[in-house]
C-alpha cells in the first residue's frame, strides 16, 4: 500500500508531466519554495510541510491541498460532482440512501438521509422564499428579470 509520501510525491510528478509547471525549478518557483524541498519531496527523502503541501497544490492551481491526497477514483469522482446541480447532487445522495436501506446498512443510510433532508429543507425554503434556483450561475431573481426583458 502507498503511504502518503509516496502518494504526494507520485501526484506532483503527474501534474508535472501535465502542465507547463514541468520541472523542479519551474515548481519551486510556482510554489515559492525552494528546489531542494521540491526534489526532496520529488524522491520521498523526507516528509513534506502542511505548508509546503499547500504551496505546491496553489502551483498547480489546486485549491484545497487535501485533494493531492486522494486516490485517481476519488479525484475523477469529485471532478465530476463538482459539475452537477445542488438537484443533482440530492438525487444522487437519495438514490444512494436507497441503495444503502436495500442493502441493510441503516447506519449509513440514516447518515445520507440526513444530509439529503438538511439539503432539501435549504432548497424547499429557497422555492418558498423565490431565491432557489438550480441555475447555479445565476440566481433565481435575476432569472425573473431576465425573462420580464424577452
Amino acid at each position: 500500500m502507498e503511504n502518503l509520501r509516496e502518494k504526494l510525491a507520485r501526484r506532483v510528478r503527474e501534474l508535472m508531466h501535465t502542465s507547463m509547471i514541468d520541472t523542479q525549478i519551474k515548481v519551486s518557483q510556482k510554489s515559492h519554495t525552494s528546489q531542494a524541498t521540491v526534489q526532496r519531496l520529488l524522491s520521498r527523502e523526507q516528509s513534506s510541510t502542511v505548508d509546503v503541501v499547500e504551496k505546491i497544490a496553489h502551483a498547480f492551481g489546486i485549491k484545497n491541498a487535501a485533494y493531492m491526497l486522494l486516490e485517481d477514483d476519488e479525484m475523477k469522482l469529485l471532478s465530476v460532482w463538482n459539475t452537477l446541480s445542488e438537484t443533482d447532487k440530492l438525487n444522487i445522495l437519495g438514490f444512494i440512501n436507497v441503495q444503502k436501506s436495500i442493502k441493510g446498512d441503516t447506519k449509513e443510510a440514516d447518515q445520507f438521509n440526513m444530509v439529503s433532508i438538511a439539503s432539501l429543507g435549504t432548497a424547499k425554503q429557497g422555492l418558498a422564499e423565490g431565491t432557489f434556483s438550480t441555475d447555479e450561475t445565476r440566481p433565481a431573481e435575476s432569472k425573473k428579470n431576465s425573462r420580464r426583458k424577452a
